[in-house]
């Protein structure tokens, strides 16, 4: 509902407020909470939130995203977004494989890279290595377990080159693989592992190389382990580099093999550390290494590998997911999306989470482990490129996640719901007002209900956005014109110009003309000021009547916006006389 402050006024004028007794709740700054029953859910906590970031003291609805790169692959799925960079970061790329191509997509034109052979599998795997030579840059390693593995070099030219390699056998004699067959690839103390589909063996090349000599490991031999190798990841307690650096080798089976060492090869320098249940991986994309952590999603759930040491209390924080992850889990086994990406920038892990049509994001703040939930963002891969978030979809299009309020000029679609709160405790009252504290470039159009006692609220719309607050100019006699310094200037009598021009560059006026991305542009020119449609980030927060009676309430909100939003705090009013 939109809020009716004057009615609401008239309401709370009377005596009834002066008995009322008010209390004041954080907002859901806990995240969402699908472990415990609804009656347990702590108050900081939320039954729904999503589209929500918590954060330390607030709530924000999450940033949106815009296009970056449109390859022209019209229709083709993206599935591959990986970021090269090399050991001094001076040279970073982004590229992506889509429709049997890799494109250089670091900017907004693409370039299409030339290939040593035809690719007929776009869903890679890569790793990179530093090289011995000072002078030879990172290689980048790209395998898909159809085709001939690629590396990627950059000391003459860019360019992609065939690998070569020659398979040694752990037994003399014994059964080798071809290239084309090798799936997966890591990179561990300067040297790379790559390994194949259906099979416990591991190759790994030697020192300071992405290709030439693989020799054979038989992990298989060395214990009686179940299923085939399905990834294989690097691990350090100490979140650094040295002695707690570990290699984990995931099995299908649901076994993950701890070993020490830089050298397979070497008996006294490579040993195993130990063997731990964690349930089969779903992808070997949804593995990530996070500081002295591992992140899985298994058959089991969400596993942090640190939860699993001796001695190591368990975040109680994180497991507040479980719910919600089994469920995924349980319903979308098997479906191509599975991954986990690190995001530092903004202080999250983002868990890709695949649906019966799309895709969702179950998303942990790693300062506070709490967790929300994104929609809208239908993405097949992530990849964090020069510290910046971006995603593919199945247009054939990059796109940069976290920049603007909307997104791609679609409102963003939140939905909050508090835990069951228990103003003045367990007693029965009757609730009579709400208010909510929050700051917004402007007031907004919601949808809410309030509901007592644990009853369901079902129903609720969006409800329809108030458009992004636009910049615009007037001039003396207060004629209106939108544009920008950069366009040509205002016509009299208000002519609108055309979109915003910068060094000949044509801008999207739908970024360009927003307060956020006008920040540092030029002055107005002579004879007109620069207005907003909106406001600045005010405080904004009005009672509204309510009536229910009993001793728990819980309120549920839609909207949809284009503008920035943060919830600050509730308070509730109440009375514990009896009914009205």
């Amino acid at each position: 509902m939109v809020r009716q402050n004057a009615i609401v006024s008239q309401q709370l004028a009377g005596s009834r407020v002066r008995t009322s007794q008010e209390q004041r709740f954080e907002p859901p700054v806990g995240g969402w909470n699908t472990r415990d029953s609804v009656d347990d859910i702590p108050p900081e906590d939320a039954i729904i939130l999503e589209n929500y970031i918590p954060d330390i003291g607030t709530v924000k609805v999450r940033p949106g995203f815009i296009q970056h790169c449109d390859t022209g692959e019209a229709g083709q799925s993206i599935k591959s977004l990986f970021e090269y960079h090399d050991a001094d970061d001076l040279d970073r790329k982004m590229f992506c494989a889509v429709n049997g191509k890799i494109y250089d997509v670091s900017s907004s034109t693409p370039v299409l890279m030339n290939l040593p052979h035809t690719i007929n599998n776009d869903l890679f795997d890569v790793s990179m290595i530093e090289t011995e030579d000072s002078n030879v840059k990172a290689r980048m390693a790209w395998v898909n377990g159809t085709d001939d593995p690629m590396i990627y070099k950059t000391e003459l030219s860019p360019q992609f080159q065939t690998g070569a390699y020659t398979f040694i056998p752990f037994w003399e004699g014994g059964s080798v693989i071809v290239a084309s067959s090798l799936v997966g690839v890591s990179t561990f103390k300067n040297r790379m592992y790559y390994w194949a589909d259906n099979s416990q063996d591991f190759w790994y090349t030697e020192l300071y190389s992405a290709e030439g000599k693989l020799t054979q490991f038989p992990l298989g031999a060395t214990g009686n382990y179940g299923g085939k190798l399905v990834a294989i990841e690097t691990w350090t307690r100490d979140g650094g580099s040295g002695p707690d650096d570990f290699i984990v080798f995931f099995m299908s089976s649901g076994e993950a093999i701890v070993y020490q060492g830089s050298s397979p090869e070497d008996i006294y320098n490579w040993s195993i550390v130990g063997r731990y249940e964690i349930g089969e991986p779903l992808d070997k994309r949804a593995i990530v290494k996070h500081g002295g952590d591992l992140l899985i999603v298994t058959q089991n759930g969400y596993v942090f590998f640190s939860d699993l040491m001796p001695g190591v209390e368990a975040d109680t924080g994180r497991s507040k997911i479980v719910g919600a992850a089994r469920e995924a889990i349980r319903y979308q086994t098997g479906k191509f999306g599975w991954e986990i990406t690190n995001f530092p920038r903004e202080q999250l892990i983002i868990f890709n989470v695949p649906t019966q049509n799309s895709f969702e994001q179950h998303v942990l703040n790693q300062v506070t482990s709490a967790w929300c939930k994104f929609t809208g963002i239908k993405a097949n891969t992530f990849c964090v490129y020069k510290n910046n978030l971006y995603f593919s979809s199945d247009d054939g299009v990059v796109y940069k996640a976290f920049e603007g309020r909307n997104d791609a000029g679609v409102p963003i679609y939140s939905d909050i719901q508090t835990a069951w709160l228990r103003p003045g405790g367990t007693t029965p009252k009757t609730f009579v007002a709400w208010k909510e504290h929050y700051r917004s470039t402007r007031e907004l159009n919601i949808t809410q209900e309030f509901e007592v006692d644990y009853g369901i609220i079902t129903g609720l719309s969006y409800p329809d956005p108030i458009e992004e607050e636009l910049l615009y100019w007037t001039n003396e006699d207060n004629v209106v014109s939108p544009g920008t310094p950069w366009s040509p200037d205002p016509a009299p009598g208000g002519t609108p110009v055309g979109p915003p021009v910068l060094g000949g560059i044509l801008i999207d006026p739908v970024l360009w003309w927003t307060r956020e991305n006008y920040v540092g542009a030029e002055p107005p020119p002579i004879g007109w000021e620069l207005h907003w449609s909106g406001v600045d980030a005010l405080v904004f927060g009005e009672w509204e009547f309510i009536y229910g009676h009993g001793s728990v309430i819980s309120m549920r909100k839609k909207m949809a916006t284009f503008q920035f939003y943060e919830i600050l705090a509730y308070r509730v009013l109440y009375e514990t006389s009896g009914r009205l």
